[in-house]
């Protein structure tokens, strides 16, 4: 009998770096984000790169209260996004995008993220600033048009 094959577009799972996004929305319908103070200085959603024993239903509420100030709950998933493709160095990343509501506080930028993140801000997700991460841009892209519950492989 054959082995299956792996999948072609990821073919070793510990080249899988793992991450959580948080949509956060607001009365008006627009998505708190935030943009990277590094590199290309992207907009993205909320969240980070989780370790390995990290849940990603804690490790997203954890972020966003690092990031933002805010006290969140997840309650729903919008999907999970598979990026690949690019730098040969970059491994790929799957992202698990989260829908969280607000449970207490106002969004603030926190000081102590060692400069990570340089603005926040509240966006209609149709009109997004540029320039936004891929997984991002997927993200509000299939928020704009209802959906949930979506599996999406990007290439960077």
């Amino acid at each position: 009998m054959r082995e299956p094959a792996e999948p072609a577009y990821c073919p070793n799972m510990k080249d899988v770096t793992r991450a959580t996004a948080a949509v956060i929305g607001d009365p008006e319908g627009r998505v708190l984000l935030v943009q990277q103070n590094h590199g290309h200085r992207r907009w993205c959603l909320p969240g980070a790169h989780l370790e390995p024993a990290d849940l990603p239903t804690e490790a997203v509420i954890r972020e966003v209260r690092r990031e933002t100030g805010l006290e969140t709950e997840v309650t729903g998933l919008i999907g999970l996004y598979h990026l690949t493709g690019g730098d040969d160095e970059l491994p790929d990343l799957l992202t698990y995008a989260f829908v969280c509501t607000v449970r207490s506080g106002e969004p603030v930028l926190n000081q102590h993220q060692h400069g990570r993140i340089g603005h926040l801000g509240w966006h209609a997700p149709a009109l997004a600033p540029s320039p936004a991460t891929v997984t991002a841009a997927a993200v509000l892209n299939d928020l704009a048009a209802g959906r949930s519950g979506v599996v999406r492989h990007l290439s960077r």
